[in-house]
């Protein structure tokens, strides 16, 4: 069984780092990419290396007599993920429905517009039947539901975070408040987080003092 040769790029980049005196990895954090990036530079030993094409190879370019890649992403790491259930606005909304197939029953069994009503505020209820809050390497991100409503901030942003309570007047869902925009679907825990920029918004959920910490302790590395 003979095996396929290896591609003439792959070849010369073999080629390249079986030579590789020297290597200096340098991670950093790329503020609002999501990513950790990683510059890689190696001094390599050019003598009796197969080139072509002007000693071009994959990935690679020559500086200051360096060769050096171009940042590329490595595994962005998970180190907090929480889901809430949204059991205040699932049962707000699947109510409302009850409420306006009912009203449209007793008006005009039927009816198209009651039933137009109820529907949408099941698909709502579906939306926000959840808040699910991740903090990676880099960045802190939420979304609802299935996914819908996606936010993220660089955690090299965050200047400070704090457990916090919401209110009942304050309410559920996502609105501005006075503490900034609020995103949240049950319950009056929370995370109070001011950015660098000023900006303040607040991260509803049932483990504030978890997820304070994780955040303090991310974007401080960051």
């Amino acid at each position: 069984m003979h095996l396929p040769k290896k591609p003439l790029a792959v070849q010369r980049q073999t080629a390249l780092f079986s030579r590789v005196a020297t290597q200096d990895v340098r991670p950093f954090c790329f503020a609002g990419s999501g990513l950790r990036l990683t510059a890689l530079r190696v001094r390599v030993i050019i003598e009796n290396v197969p080139f072509r094409d002007g000693g071009e190879t994959a990935g690679l370019e020559a500086r200051d007599g360096f060769w050096e890649t171009a940042p590329y992403r490595l595994m962005n790491v998970v180190h907090y993920q929480h889901r809430q259930f949204g059991t205040v606005t699932v049962w707000a909304l699947g109510l409302g429905a009850l409420l306006c197939l009912s009203l449209g029953n007793a008006r005009q069994p039927g009816s198209d517009i009651e039933l137009g009503i109820a529907a949408l505020l099941i698909f709502v209820a579906y939306l926000f039947s959840s808040l699910t809050i991740e903090v990676t390497d880099t960045t802190l991100r939420w979304w609802f539901g299935p996914g819908f409503w996606r936010k993220q901030v660089p955690l090299a942003e965050i200047a400070n975070a704090q457990p916090a309570r919401t209110t009942v007047i304050e309410g559920w869902g996502v609105h501005f408040t006075r503490r900034g925009w609020l995103y949240n679907v049950s319950g009056f825990g929370a995370v109070a987080i001011h950015l660098k920029s000023g900006r303040r918004f607040v991260l509803g959920t049932n483990e504030p003092d978890r997820l304070a910490s994780v955040l303090r302790e991310r974007s401080a590395v960051c």
